[in-house]
């Protein structure tokens, strides 16, 4: 799975890569791709649009994959400190101190892989972004609870790729804050796409931007479900359901073989969203998201099954 801005972050504080100038996305250009709602869709109406995050679909995979670790690590611990306390291996040829040298070692892992589950585990359930169509603003919920709010029209989007080996491959939308130069980055936030295809990126990239530009009339109809999770968390069917949705698409049986490690990543999951808080806007942002009961474009989770809602 691809954590890519959770771990690592986005780079910032330096200039535009000849990669992201090449691949930039300009919010007057209309792209002639199928538009992808990807499950992203918190609410929306006429006037805004509320989306979850780059790493929505993904969480609980760092924490499944860091308790994984963890318990290795804990396991070689105290099995090799009881090669010693068992009797086992007596104190020769300075064996000991090798062992007690290895179970700290092993420790200090363990203890680093549980640093690494906190990035998913006491925070935020999500990290919504909401585009603000009426006021042509973005405003984005980062990862320290504090709010980015931007002009629209001043944030340079382009596509962006996995940083590890592993996930170099994958193809997602980012928005970019920029020094008064034009060039230097100051601030990087995704939109809610990781896809092994750029065509699939540029789609929601589209999704969004005509949103924007041209109103909700020319994308709504993308719009099939709402994440259920408006000032609330998600339950641990939904949690199993949007877990098992990442595998949806796999060819053949490819989804079956990974089904055992869905059902851990949906563990992990549950772990992280019961013990991370619901993020709220500040006052000035949540004023903005006023609804009219009348709007046509009105949607939420009322729009889905109702095993979904």
């Amino acid at each position: 799975m691809d954590s890519t801005g959770i771990l690592p972050k986005f780079r910032v504080n330096r200039p535009l890569t000849e990669w992201e100038r090449d691949k930039h996305l300009k919010q007057k250009k209309r792209l002639d791709v199928k538009l992808i709602a990807q499950l992203s869709v918190i609410r929306m109406n006429s006037r805004w649009l509320e989306s979850v995050d780059r790493n929505y679909g993904t969480r609980g995979f760092i924490t499944m994959f860091s308790l994984v670790l963890v318990a290795f690590c804990l396991y070689a611990t105290f099995s090799l400190l009881w090669l010693v306390v068992g009797g086992s291996v007596p104190n020769e040829n300075s064996l000991w101190p090798v062992i007690f040298t290895s179970s700290a070692v092993f420790f200090l892992m363990a203890l680093g892989f549980l640093w690494i589950t906190h990035k998913e585990v006491f925070r935020y359930t999500h990290y919504p972004l909401l585009f603000d169509r009426a006021h042509r603003k973005v405003h984005v919920f980062r990862f320290d609870g504090s709010v980015l709010s931007v002009a629209w029209d001043d944030v340079y989007f382009t596509l962006g790729r996995g940083t590890s080996p592993a996930n170099m491959m994958n193809w997602d939308v980012r928005g970019m804050v920029l020094d008064a130069d034009r060039s230097t980055v100051r601030e990087t936030f995704a939109l809610a796409i990781v896809t092994g295809s750029e065509e699939n990126a540029l789609g929601h990239w589209e999704f969004i931007r005509r949103y924007m530009e041209e109103g909700p009339q020319s994308m709504i109809e993308a719009v099939r479900f709402c994440m259920p999770i408006w000032d609330k968390k998600e339950t641990s069917a939904f949690a199993r359901e949007r877990t098992f949705a990442n595998q949806s698409q796999e060819k053949g049986g490819a989804w079956l073989l990974l089904a055992p490690f869905s059902f851990l990543q949906s563990l992990g999951r549950m772990l992280a969203m019961a013990t991370s808080k619901i993020p709220r806007w500040p006052p000035e942002v949540a004023a903005i998201m006023t609804t009219d009961p009348q709007d046509p474009n009105n949607r939420d989770a009322s729009i889905n099954p109702p095993d979904l809602q």
